[in-house]
């Protein structure tokens, strides 16, 4: 008899509730001693997910602005975090990386880094690292193709909308909404880029709807100031396309031209990469070639699990976050549940 999904989280809440207690905790980062141990936190918008009151996907918010001063917060007191450059020290130098290392980055290059980030990163002092797809910093025209979906979705007077591929989709009400844009993000991501892209204007046009840009995304004066006051900008590509999906010279310009965009408009560009989407599937061995050739020495990834330093493969490292529940945020930064993620990738492989 398997056990049914709302016992499991019953189950699950009683096992975070036991372990989430500051000895235990203390105790269970213990239980990994290995030197260079790195944890990579990642963040996307941060705000407040008010579904329906806003022109973005609600879905890409990681927290909200309290949320991450009480998770910086609490990595600062029990944690040291490191910068890009202590990185890549580690990396080129071996160098070797403190105790308790952490890593804190951010995706995309949304403007609520700079409204609701920059004031918490700078009360707590963590010099983070923020990946911006170069195409879209301080294009008031243009919005990512999730963030187009959403609005139409949300505006369109449709009652059901028929995808190719998927069929039809019910949009009667906000839960079937929301359930059309889950499949519809799923379906996009696991095709070509321009047959995606292609279907992204297709469904627009079905659901009646002209999606409104704004100023959503931060600009290059923006950047200037903020990797001048300690923030390291690097690239998350051009135009944010899930490399696999391309060929081998459209992946060599997303990823080379968004070094030539930062070195351009910064004056530097950080040998460290952030691969759209992340998860496994998106980016292959084709791309990690790109990235060796071109002279990156690290890439992050969205697959959950901890990172070792000389052992982890520095073009895949694992990224944690994106969690707005303190409890698993403490718990996923101890070293047992990077033992555990190791456990589980050895028997299913990474799927998250």
């Amino acid at each position: 008899m398997t056990m049914d999904t709302s016992m499991r989280k019953r189950w699950k809440r009683m096992v975070f509730s036991a372990l989430d207690r500051p000895g235990v905790l203390s105790v269970l980062n213990r239980i990994d001693l290995r030197p260079n141990r790195l944890r990579v936190l990642v963040y996307h918008r941060i705000d407040e997910a008010d579904r329906g009151q806003c022109i973005l996907d609600p879905d890409v918010v990681s927290v909200g602005p309290q949320t991450l001063d009480e998770q910086m917060g609490y990595l600062t007191r029990y944690y040291r975090v490191i910068s890009c450059q202590e990185l890549q020290s580690a990396l080129l130098a071996g160098k070797p990386l403190p105790a308790g290392a952490a890593l804190v980055t951010f995706d995309d290059g949304y403007r609520d880094f700079l409204t609701a980030a920059w004031p918490v990163l700078q009360r707590w002092g963590i010099p983070a690292v923020l990946f911006v797809a170069t195409g879209y910093v301080g294009n008031t025209g243009h919005l990512f193709w999730w963030d187009r979906l959403y609005q139409g979705l949300v505006r369109t007077t449709r009652q059901e909308l028929l995808v190719p591929g998927l069929g039809r989709l019910p949009l009667e009400s906000a839960p079937q909404r929301q359930a059309a844009l889950v499949e519809l993000k799923r379906h996009l991501v696991s095709i070509a880029h321009r047959e995606a892209m292609a279907l992204v204007d297709q469904v627009l046009e079905a659901l009646d709807v002209v999606p409104e840009p704004g100023e959503v995304f931060l600009t290059w004066d923006e950047l200037r100031e903020l990797s001048a006051a300690g923030i390291t900008i690097a690239a998350h590509t051009r135009t944010h396309p899930i490399l696999a999906q391309l060929s081998a010279e459209e992946a060599r310009e997303e990823i080379v031209g968004a070094q030539e965009d930062l070195r351009r408009e910064l004056g530097q560009a950080w040998p460290i990469f952030c691969y759209p989407n992340g998860r496994p599937g998106t980016y292959n061995g084709q791309v990690m070639g790109i990235l060796r050739a071109a002279g990156f020495v690290a890439a992050f990834t969205m697959i959950r699990g901890m990172n070792v330093v000389g052992k982890t493969e520095p073009l895949a490292f694992r990224r944690l976050g994106d969690d707005p529940d303190m409890t698993r945020f403490r718990l996923h930064l101890t070293g047992i549940y990077g033992a555990y993620m190791e456990a589980k990738y050895l028997f299913t492989g990474p799927r998250q």
